[in-house]
């Protein structure tokens, strides 16, 4: 495994107060699963403390820096408890990494580790679940694309439009008719297929002219179909070949479905249990998930039957409703101010 001192070596430049102030380093992704096979990559996370200057002054402020080679993000000790206090699952497992995948730690963070679990809450199940379903949305466009590869670029003239941008009061009736959509969607928010149907119909309820309502979907259409080239063509063109190979195999991108049966099965034995289990007990199944184990058939059903199972988990967990922010700022500020 590498080394503190090795990885900190990757650093830029700037901030230069930021290779002394790394209280914690950990590998992340599916090392941490136990999914990790020949050629994975190697991800890692980091937290700092933050000097007085950043804290106290204005004149530089410090969220976090990603790097790609190697892969890695530092988070400031703030930024971190925020996004593990609302439960992001990339986050919140870092709290519960197990001992033989920490890079480095110190006093400080063993404070924060110390109380990990007081930012366990009943809203994994929003959380987690948030993430399982787009990982089920890729599922389904990338078998969409695979099926249906989308060939051509549309023209506006195959829409009967003209070639000018829109005026300002076209783009002022997508946005509000964009809003009302956003505000009765549910799980197919970012299926633009099924908004692209109530389109119309939700215009005409905005009370927008029959004519005009025809122009705006018109245009609606062709920015949805372009747009879905570029993300076809993107995907196309990212694809890792033996990614490729496997989702050509099995008729969908499998690593999709490993993450999203690994957050589905995480979230429900949290609630059940009480704790977060990242090194998976599950690796070996998982594993064979993302080798393309299941017929994509199995996939739906397994999802709508997970929903009901963690609505059970839901209802009989004894986490509580709310993350306890009190006592976890209090720790906060005791490590800031520690640290400074």
């Amino acid at each position: 495994m590498i080394s503190k001192e090795e990885l900190l070596s990757k650093l830029p430049p700037s901030p230069k107060w930021l290779k002394d102030y790394v209280i914690f380093l950990t590998r992340s992704g599916s090392h941490l699963y136990g999914t990790n096979i020949e050629g994975s990559d190697e991800d890692y996370v980091g937290v700092c403390k933050l000097p007085g200057n950043v804290l106290f002054g204005f004149t530089e402020n410090f969220d976090q820096t990603v790097l790609h080679d190697p892969d890695l993000t530092i988070f400031s000790i703030i930024k971190f408890a925020r996004l593990a206090a609302e439960t992001n699952p990339n986050v919140l497992e870092i709290l519960f990494v197990d001992d033989a995948n920490i890079i480095y730690t110190t006093p400080l963070w063993e404070k924060l580790r110390a109380i990990k679990h007081m930012f366990l809450s009943k809203r994994i199940a929003v959380t987690f679940a948030g993430y399982a379903t787009s990982q089920l949305h890729k599922i389904r466009t990338h078998r969409n694309y695979l099926l249906h590869p989308v060939k051509e670029i549309p023209t506006k003239e195959q829409f009967e439009l003209p070639e000018r941008a829109l005026v300002p009061k076209l783009h002022a009736a997508h946005a509000t008719v964009q809003k009302q959509i956003d505000s009765i969607a549910g799980e197919w928010q970012v299926d633009k297929t099924k908004q692209i149907e109530l389109y119309p119909e939700v215009a005409k309820g905005l009370g927008f002219d029959s004519n005009f309502i025809d122009l705006l979907y018109k245009e609606k259409k062709y920015a949805v179909l372009r747009a879905e080239k570029e993300a076809y063509d993107l995907w196309a063109k990212s694809r890792n070949p033996k990614r490729k190979a496997i989702e050509e195999k099995c008729g969908y991108d499998s690593k999709n479905l490993m993450h999203l049966v690994r957050l589905y099965r995480s979230c429900i034995e949290c609630l059940k249990t009480g704790t977060l289990q990242v090194n998976r007990p599950d690796a070996k199944e998982l594993i064979e998930i993302r080798q393309g184990s299941w017929p994509f058939e199995k996939i739906e059903t397994w999802v709508q039957d997970s929903k009901q199972r963690l609505e059970t988990a839901l209802a009989n967990t004894k986490l509580p409703a709310r993350t306890n922010l009190v006592e976890i700022e209090k720790v906060i500020i005791d490590i800031v101010k520690d640290g400074v």
